[in-house]
Order: structure tokens, then sequence, then C-alpha cells
């Protein structure tokens, strides 16, 4: 027998090599394989086979499924193994393609060694004979045979594309899947319905595919959806096979009672799905002794009582890359890809904001995953040839990890991008006290400052910072652990080092009172928060850090820039969301006032918010009112917004610029409103006069003869006077579209403007 000495025949009594202690059979069936050619048909796949799948398994946006068609018709054509039956498993590292016949199994793992091969060491299988350090032959086996017959698993990601036009790479489905790719637990298939699928698609591709375990991720305002799709699930699916339907993210999470009261078979997953999913698998696979308790993070009905397991949470650097699946559909629709490398927040104590559906404290990725990673959205970048951008998920990316390096985390990714040449852009979240931090010392901030720079040089386009109220006593009851003034510092650092801001801001909240909201209006108006651009090679970072802190040096170099132009969503109304401890505040409110605050005991389920009245009833109405605003532009602006991240830099410019007047003229509609309904007239504005000369006769008119309307006859006047000044805006954008200056060919931009259009009423999306 002819054998090169890059082939290896594992005799029944050797052990294997890399300690794989089942001894295999005799070997004879095999031993005539390779009498018969086989050695030659085994070199002859390494050699001319083997580089054309690996080609295809490196195309990491084409599912495994895919990719098993894809080389069966490319193995058809060459009439070598095509009696074996084909399956292609695992995501971008562990790929591996399986070629089971009758009496042996081919493994071939392209970008991985063979004896990595997670099914080959789970299953301690016989290694047959080798070629190199990818491709090998095993012995099949019982167990072996069943490890393969992995379960079809089939991930939904819900879509209101009405008011969310702009497709993204949906995490909530992609890292699930990704994750039960990695440990080859499912073959997986996602159905996104941001990229066109409709509800009856969705239904007909599930009975197509019938998958073993259904998971459907339901988030803010897709629950009237989501219910569909679930009855629908179980009324034609599960009603005609043994499926297994879980529900996830946050709108199931914080309404499981209502959904498991009409699902009674429905499971829920509360908090982080890796562990979840790969536990569910195991659980049908009888691996888990068939006991739901022993799955991770789950509620469900047992014996007519609600049940709660405990969880496992996920080590971030056990996360592989997203699952790419639906990313050619995303480019076609001009969607937005996105990624995390940190979850939760280290600080978890903002009274708004509920944190029972998050992992128990903050977690980062190492450098060395978050690199690899990138290193993949290159790959893509470059071969789509589409614009190298990334928006972050991460609530808050520098993080607390206990040993005071989280700067040198964060530069050092930064450097090593910078380093491999990648060349990105991306946008990311952190808190206002990451960056200045009154009880920290110089030498915190200026490596801080040092971060932040490396992170620009990177390719950092914008930071998110929360800084929620200008109100000092706001700040206290939202528990925020910052101040005002401490706002003010950080932003000047960002500014002054050319870092771009976006910043949230809370308008309103149902317990302020109207000396608060005057405080958030005149700061958002304060022209000497942002600071000109320093040249570094002039000033050093703790310089820098002194001069910030000097009154003369602010005024000299203030850009005289509103600081509401940085706001990315202006005039929000805090979201009362369910298990937020701002319920506990409320409720000690009703007892203090003697007031109903509470409209409802129970909660809107599709916002998982509940709906409150205002101490204040005038503050009520301002709110109210600028709610109505919102909603009005709402799709048009999330349009822009979404535009904003796939368009080039010309367009950029203009989508920038609409937006950024938009703002404008929701701060001047907000100052107006406060005018209006001030009770002590302390509020003037002779300062915005130049902005609102053309209806400041018709604003003075409407305060005069406040006494004889209502809150909302007055309110709806401003608006309306407001929406004037839309209209030219509008008229503006289809100027470009009219010529060609801003691309829109998926007519996303010109259907929201003519849904904007069709609106003639000042009502609300979720009243």
């Amino acid at each position: 027998m002819n054998m090169s000495t890059d082939c290896q025949l594992y005799p029944s009594s050797d052990r294997l090599p890399f300690g794989l202690n089942n001894r295999p059979s005799d070997g004879k069936e095999f031993t005539k394989f390779l009498k018969k050619g086989g050695n030659e048909l085994l070199l002859h796949f390494h050699l001319t086979i083997a580089p054309h799948i690996k080609d295809i398994l490196s195309k990491i946006w084409i599912p495994p499924h895919e990719s098993a068609k894809i080389i069966s018709s490319m193995i058809e054509e060459t009439h070598i193994l095509s009696e074996y039956k084909i399956m292609v498993s695992g995501e971008t590292d562990n790929i591996s393609l399986y070629l089971t016949g009758k009496d042996n199994i081919w493994v071939y793992s392209p970008f991985t060694q063979f004896e990595d091969n997670i099914i080959i060491r789970e299953t301690s299988c016989n290694i047959l004979a080798a070629r190199g350090e990818h491709l090998c032959i095993v012995e099949k086996n019982e167990i072996l045979t069943n490890r393969l017959k992995i379960p079809k698993v089939v991930l939904i990601n819900p879509s209101v594309k009405e008011i969310f036009p702009t497709p993204r790479l949906a995490l909530c489905v992609s890292s699930l899947a990704a994750y039960l790719r990695k440990y080859q637990k499912a073959d997986v298939r996602i159905l996104d319905m941001q990229i066109g699928l409709t509800e009856d698609e969705i239904i007909n591709r599930i009975k197509n595919i019938c998958p073993d375990i259904i998971g459907i991720s339901i988030s803010f305002g897709q629950m009237p959806l989501g219910e569909r799709i679930l009855e629908r699930i179980f009324s034609e699916i599960v009603a005609e096979r043994e499926t297994i339907v879980i529900a996830g993210n946050v709108i199931s999470a914080f309404g499981y009672e209502r959904f498991l009261e009409k699902f009674p078979n429905l499971l829920i997953c509360y908090s982080e799905g890796e562990k979840t999913m790969v536990d569910l698998v195991d659980y049908i696979n009888g691996n888990k002794n068939c006991i739901l308790d022993e799955v991770s993070g789950i509620t469900y009905i047992e014996n007519g009582k609600i049940r709660k397991s405990s969880i496992v949470e996920v080590d971030m650097d056990d996360l592989p890359l997203p699952a790419m699946d639906t990313l050619e559909g995303l480019i076609k629709n001009k969607g937005a890809l996105t990624m995390e490398i940190s979850r939760n927040c280290y600080h978890r104590a903002c009274s708004f904001c509920p944190r029972t559906h998050k992992p128990g404290k903050w977690k980062g990725m190492s450098p060395q995953l978050v690199l690899k990673q990138l290193k993949h959205y290159k790959m893509i970048f470059d071969h789509f040839d589409i614009e190298n951008r990334i928006f972050m998920a991460d609530e808050e990316f520098v993080g607390c990890m206990g040993d005071g390096k989280e700067a040198e985390r964060i530069t050092k990714i930064a450097n090593e991008v910078i380093e491999k040449g990648l060349n990105l852009s991306f946008d990311q979240n952190t808190r206002i006290d990451q960056i200045y931090n009154p009880n920290k010392d110089k030498k915190w901030h200026v490596e801080r400052m040092n971060m932040l720079l490396s992170c620009k040089n990177a390719g950092l386009d914008r930071l998110l910072v929360g800084i929620e109220s200008g109100s000092d006593t706001v700040l206290k009851r939202f528990n925020k652990n910052i101040t005002a003034n401490q706002s003010v510092t950080a932003l000047r650092i960002l500014s002054a080092l050319e870092v771009g801001i976006r910043i949230t801001f809370i308008t309103f909240d149902h317990l302020m009172n109207f000396k608060e909201l005057k405080e958030n209006v005149l700061f958002l108006e304060r022209d000497d928060v942002f600071l000109q651009p320093v040249n570094l090679s002039k000033i050093a970072c703790d310089e820098l850090f002194g001069s910030i802190h000097d009154d003369q040096y602010i005024r000299k170099n203030s850009l005289r820039q509103p600081l509401y132009e940085n706001v990315a969503y202006m005039l929000v109304n805090l979201e009362v969301l369910m298990n937020s401890h701002y319920i506990a505040l409320l409720a000690n409110a009703e007892i203090k006032y003697n007031k109903k605050l509470f409209i409802t005991n129970t909660p809107d389920y599709n916002m998982a918010r509940y709906k409150v009245c205002y101490l204040d009833e005038s503050i009520g109405a301002i709110a109210n009112g600028c709610q109505k605003w919102i909603d009005r532009h709402f799709a048009l602006d999330y349009c822009l917004k979404g535009m904003y991240k796939v368009t080039n830099k010309k367009e950029r410019e203009y989508v920038f610029k609409f937006r950024a007047r938009y703002r404008k003229f929701s701060f001047l509609l907000l100052k107006s409103l406060v005018w209006i309904f001030d009770p002590h007239n302390t509020i003037s504005l002779e300062k915005n006069l130049s902005d609102i000369e053309d209806i400041i006769i018709n604003l003075e008119r409407i305060k005069q003869k406040k006494l004889g309307s209502t809150n909302d006859q007055i309110i709806i006047e401003i608006l309306d006077l407001y929406n004037e000044k839309m209209k030219l805006l509008i008229l503006e954008i289809e100027s470009l579209l009219n010529t060609d200056e801003i691309q829109d060919e998926n007519f996303q931009l010109r259907e929201a403007i003519n849904q904007w259009r069709v609106k003639k009423e000042w009502n609300l999306i979720n009243p």
C-alpha cells in the first residue's frame, strides 16, 4: 500500500495521537477501501476538492446549511464521494464539513486542526486516516452518528418596519445562532423580518424547516406582532408536531406572566440566551436528565405553577462572532452592522433602568477576542466594498474590571486596531464618570484622555454619553451618581480632544417640578460647553486637563454651540419601565402628595412600561405635546438616522444638518411651551428671536389668550406653528433627492416623507 508521508493510517493497536483512547475496530472494511484506491482518493480530495470547500466555508455570511448545498452540488459534479451525506456545522474557525458514508465519516475542518474538532473530541471517535492537519476519516459508530443528528433551531427577529425602517444586524438572534454553531449543537436558521420577510413567509418557512426548537425575540413595540406569530406557531405548527417554543428579549422577560397565561406551553428566557439555547438543545437530546429546571434562565409553567430556573452566565470570551446570515439582505436594504464587546453597565443603579434581565455585573471581552472579531468585520467590509463602519451595542464599553486597568484594556484594543491597519469607523457608549470623575486624581484623568485619543485614532466617530438632566435634583432622583457640572466638564474634555459626541437626555420625568424643567431648558441651551479642538502637538493632556478648569480658557475657546445640537433624541419623556426603581418613587409620591399617579395598575406590556400622570399637570401637558411632536416625526427622523449610518461622507453631512435642524426646532418648541406655561415668567425667548421671528407674534398671541383656552388647545396651536418649519425642511430634503445629491435606492426616505405627509393629526404612537 503506497502512502505518502503526509497521510497517516491509525492501526487498531495504537493510541490516538491526541489522547482519544477508544480502540478502533479491526478496520477491515476501511483497509479494503484504502487498497481499492482510497488513499489516492484521500490525496485527491485533499489537493483538489478541499481548497474549494475551504473557500466556500471562509465566506462567513453563508449559513452552514447553505454552504452544505453549494458543496453538495460541487461534489456531485466531481462524482467523488457523491453517495456520502453532507453536513456543515460550526462557525468561523471551527466550521467543519462532515461526509457520512456507510462505514466511515470524512471530517474536514479547514480553519482548525481536526484533532480540535469539537464533535470528534466529544465522541472520542476512532481516527482511521488523516491527510495533513485538517482532514481525517473517522470510523462511523452509533455515538458519532447520533451526535451528528443535530436538531434544527429557528430564531425569529420580528420587526415593525413602519416604525423602524432601517435594519441592523440583530444581535438578539445572531449571537444565539453563533453560540449554538460554535458548539455544533444545532442547525440554526435565522428569520429576520427586517429584511423583508412577512408573517406568512415566517410561518411557511418554519413549516418547511420542521424545527425542533423555535425561538422568537420580542423587543419594545413588537408585542402585538410577536403574539400574532406565536399564535400561528402554536396553532399551525406545534399542533402538528412536538416543537419547543421559547421567547426572549426584554418584552418577553418583563411580561412573562402575560405570555405564559396566553401560551402556557411557552418557555421564556429572562436573561442572556446563549446558555439557555445550548441547554435547551441538550434537554431535547436527553442530556439534561429531562428536567427543564436544568435549563439556564427560563421561566415556564409546570403543574399549573410558574417556575424559574437559575442562570448560568456566559463568559464574554466564549462568545463567537455574531452569525452573519442576514448580511447580504442588510447590505441590500442599506442596513447597519452591529457588535458588542461588553455587556451590562458597571453602575447598574439608575432608578429608571431595570436590570432584572441583565447579567449580574459588567463584563467585557479580552482585547485578543475583540481584535479577532474586528478582523472578520474588516473582511466583510472589503469583500462587499462597503463602508468600514460598526455600531457598537455596548451599554458602557469602558466598564469596571476590578483591577483599575479599564483604560489599559481599551487602549490596548484601540492600538491593536491601529497597528493592524483595520481602518474602521465605530460608535461607542459610556458614562460621564468614565471621562471625568471629581473623585479621581489628575493621573487618572490623563490616562482616560489618552485612552480616548487612542480610540479616536482607531476610528471612534462618536461617543454616546448619558447626561440625562441638567438639574442636580433630577439627577439625584435618577440616582445617576453624577452632577450637571460634572457632565459639562466631561463634554469639554471630549470636545477639546475632538471626539464626536452624542448625548442622551431625559427632558421630562413624572416627579419633576417647574424649576427642574426650566433648569433642563437652560442647560440644553448652554453654549459654553463645547470647546475648540486643541493642537495636541502644542499642549499635553495634563496641561489640557488644567485648562479645562480655567474659566478664562473656557471663555476664549468655547465654540458657542448650544448643547442640544448633540442630543441624540430631543424631548424625551422618562419611560417608567417595569422592574425599575422609579416605580417605588412614584408609589411614595402618591402617598406623600395624596395624588393618583399610576393611570392603571397593569403596565403596557408592548412597551414594558407603566402609564403615569405627571405630578405637575402643566408639565404633563407639555410633555404630552412634545411626545406628539416626536411621534409625528419619528419615522422620518429614524430613517435619516439610519441613512447616516450607511451613506457616504457627503450625504452624511446633509443628513447631519437635517437632523440638527430638527433638533433645533424641537428645542425651540420646548422652550416656547415652557415660556407659555411658566408660572413665574422667568423664561425669556429674547435669545431665540432670530430663530422664531416668523412665529413670535403668534406665540405672544397664544400666551395672552392662555386663560381662555385649554392646555391641549394651546399646545396644538404651537405644534402647528413649528410643523410649518418642518414642511420647509422636508422640501429641502426632497430637492436634494430630486437632484440625486442624496441617494435613496430603496425609496426608504421617500416613503418616510410620504408617511409624514399623510399624518394630519397630532396623535401618539403608543398612547
